[in-house]
């Protein structure tokens, strides 16, 4: 049922629940007036800003498939890693036991290979292959530290090892 006016509207008060709503009015000159004051209120740039925002994160994934293949490729090693770190500690959340999870990572994942490895890009790469000396253990270990804000570094000894040493609560520690 349609209503022109509010005449019309003054008499379906009498009308049962059923009949009233069975049909309700798909476009009225008053719901149509309601409408466009309410959108004259609105800012348009409080739609367009957020709407734009949106479709910029929709359509991100398909504009880095024309990014040049450095560019793609390093996006995607600093994305890798970081859902690496962040799966590693999900629940953990004392930077010790962060440390612990990430070094029992390391460990039980990277072996050094006895062969001549190739040279590393990233650790990325070094996650990847699974293969690595001290040195690329330990900066991997640090790039797991560092997307948890953790100061880490790598020491390099006379010895020809390397050791990461990683800031937790002012006191440095050796792994």
């Amino acid at each position: 049922m349609e209503y022109s006016d509010d005449s019309d509207r003054s008499q379906a008060k009498g009308m049962r629940f059923q009949d009233r709503y069975a049909n309700p009015p798909i476009a009225s000159k008053v719901n149509l007036r309601m409408v466009f004051k309410a959108l004259s209120v609105v800012n348009k740039n409080s739609i367009v800003i957020p709407a734009a925002g949106i479709l910029f994160l929709l359509v991100l994934p398909l504009i880095t498939l024309f990014f040049p293949i450095e560019l793609r490729d390093s996006v995607h090693r600093i994305y890798t890693a970081h859902v690496i770190a962040e799966h590693l500690i999900e629940g953990i959340e004392d930077a010790p036991s962060k440390v612990e999870r990430y070094f029992d990572f390391v460990y039980n994942n990277i072996f050094p290979d006895m062969g001549e490895s190739p040279i590393d890009k990233g650790a990325l790469n070094t996650l990847v292959r699974g293969i690595g000396w001290c040195d690329q253990q330990a900066f991997v270990l640090n790039e797991l530290c560092s997307y948890q804000n953790i100061e880490a570094g790598r020491l390099d000894l006379l010895t020809r090892h390397s050791v990461s040493l990683i800031l937790i609560d002012s006191s440095v520690r050796l792994n």
